[in-house]
């Protein structure tokens, strides 16, 4: 499934999000069948929404309110690796409070997502900054969710990297990686030859889960996605 339409599947679904608040939350697989089935009666389309949709949906939507009837606060969203600028304007849609952030090391990428949502940076709701995920300008605790989109790879130092994510954001606060490959056995001899070229981090999900607990997530949720490469990582704070 490919990044944009991954997007598009989740855009009006709400989801709730985990332990923060009451009783202890479903869990994504849960919920994803609950809202399956929820969907499908609705629009008389048969919708399979699974444990990777709710975990994207965590951090990709604003949440409206809980299952519970509880608020998310998730109003400081930090973007890293923001590229062209469409997570983040994708992120817009649902987080109609507080601020959103995108940070990139690419100087012509920075440019693109400025242009990508000058309407949102114009009224201040959002501000893309130059910069690199090793030296974060940010206070500690400063974001209430982070996430970055097929960036993982290229980042340099992978373990001081994460651990720097890990300090910007608040404690009980979230971190979602998405990549859309990861080491596993049977990757493409093509995608292996190119994770070789390029250099790329490409962790198995055990390797992804001891990354994650060693920069300070205490708790870590990997979901992959049957007959797809992706991954996706979710690390409490």
């Amino acid at each position: 499934m490919k990044k944009i339409e991954f997007l598009d599947e989740v855009k009006d679904i709400v989801t709730e999000r985990e332990g923060q608040h009451g009783k202890p939350a479903k869990t994504h697989g849960v919920i994803g069948e609950l809202w399956s089935i929820y969907v499908s009666e609705k629009t008389g389309i048969p919708v399979k929404i699974d444990a990777v949709d709710v975990a994207m949906m965590q951090i990709q939507a604003k949440v409206g309110r809980f299952i519970c009837g509880q608020s998310d606060h998730m109003d400081t969203v930090l973007d890293i690796g923001c590229g062209g600028g469409n997570t983040l304007a994708r992120m817009a849609e649902r987080v109609t409070e507080g601020h959103l952030v995108g940070i990139d090391y690419a100087e012509t990428s920075v440019e693109a997502s400025r242009a990508f949502n000058a309407a949102l940076v114009e009224r201040g709701r959002m501000e893309i900054l130059h910069g690199s995920v090793e030296a974060l300008p940010f206070a500690d605790g400063h974001f209430d969710a982070a996430i970055t989109v097929e960036s993982f790879y290229f980042w340099p130092s992978p373990e001081e990297s994460l651990r720097e994510v890990a300090r910007v954001v608040r404690e009980g606060g979230s971190f979602l990686l998405l990549a859309e490959i990861y080491g596993r056995d049977d990757l493409p001899e093509s995608t292996r030859a190119k994770v070789a070229e390029y250099q790329l981090t490409n962790p198995t999900p055990a390797e992804f889960e001891h990354l994650f607990r060693t920069a300070g997530f205490r708790e870590v949720q990997i979901h992959l996605k049957e007959g797809e490469y992706w991954i996706a990582v979710v690390g409490v704070r």
